[in-house]
């Protein structure tokens, strides 16, 4: 039962989805990285947080201190900022020289309050000094987590921006490469030799672990791609008939929002089904 065809076809389906999602990984990795998307993430978040998402005011002046542009290249934003040095640079944004302990240790922090400009800023930093109870290492501890905060929004709209953008790359791959689920699924089933070639090659990845790295798992796609039993991107034979097309487009879309899923559901789904399998492979008792 635990060998059966279905199993089996389960298995090189995963297996293909686990590829592909590699490779949008891949895809999706350089355009984070082309049109810098972290760090347009981090600036629209640091831009919120200082009532400044134009950034020509605060974020203006947060973003041209010397401890943030250290942070990345000339010319560039960085993708990531230590709290503490949020903490260090927003305080000396709000009135230059604060961020150093001597410079609001010296008066009560309230009296800092008046000197910021903007009014919701101000409104933002008069309710941190209020939790602080006027301790200057509690208010600094206050805008850190006020900073982690946010980061973790910001996380999560970097996520929802990957979602889209995964679902698109799947698609123009998908699409590309001619990977239909539901003919690979029919070929799987009806073909004992491309099913066996592709559940070997399965459990190989399964036994080596996932690529960990981005030149692990650019050895391993070219290393795979060429062990495939089928052709990426052959349109040989495209569909004739209109039914056809609409099949194509199914198994497309299937494909897409399957490869949407990531790379290690794909894994942990193949090991699952490798482990399965194994269970069958006991001699009669």
């Amino acid at each position: 039962m635990f060998g059966s065809p279905m199993l089996d076809v389960a298995i090189g389906l995963s297996f293909i989805f686990l590829f592909v999602s590699l490779i949008v990984t891949m895809v999706n990795e350089l355009l984070a990285s082309v049109i810098g998307l972290r760090a347009k993430n981090l600036a629209l978040a640091i831009g919120n947080m200082l009532n400044d998402p134009q950034a020509k005011g605060y974020a203006q002046k947060f973003f041209n201190n010397p401890l943030i542009t250290t942070l990345a290249k000339k010319g560039q934003k960085p993708s990531y900022i230590p709290s503490a040095t949020f903490v260090t640079v927003f305080l000396d944004t709000l009135s230059p020289g604060a961020g150093q302990a001597s410079a609001l240790g010296s008066s009560p922090l309230m009296d800092f309050v008046p000197n910021i400009a903007d009014a919701q800023v101000q409104k933002t930093f008069a309710l941190m000094v209020k939790g602080s109870g006027g301790d200057l290492n509690q208010l600094r501890d206050n805008l850190e987590q006020w900073f982690n905060d946010t980061m973790d929004r910001a996380s999560g709209w970097y996520k929802r921006r990957m979602l889209f953008i995964t679902l698109a790359v799947g698609v123009v791959l998908s699409i590309g490469l001619n990977v239909d689920t539901l003919s690979l699924g029919k070929r799987l089933y009806t073909d004992s030799v491309f099913r066996s070639s592709l559940v070997t090659l399965a459990t190989t990845t399964v036994s080596q672990g996932q690529p960990k790295t981005v030149d692990d798992t650019i050895s391993y796609l070219e290393k795979k791609s060429a062990e495939m039993p089928f052709v990426l991107g052959d349109w040989s034979k495209p569909p004739e008939k209109t039914v056809d097309w609409v099949l194509k487009i199914m198994g497309w879309a299937l494909t897409s929002l399957a490869v949407s899923l990531g790379s290690p559901f794909w894994f942990d789904q193949l090991g699952k089904f490798i482990k399965l399998r194994g269970t069958g492979a006991k001699p009669d008792q």
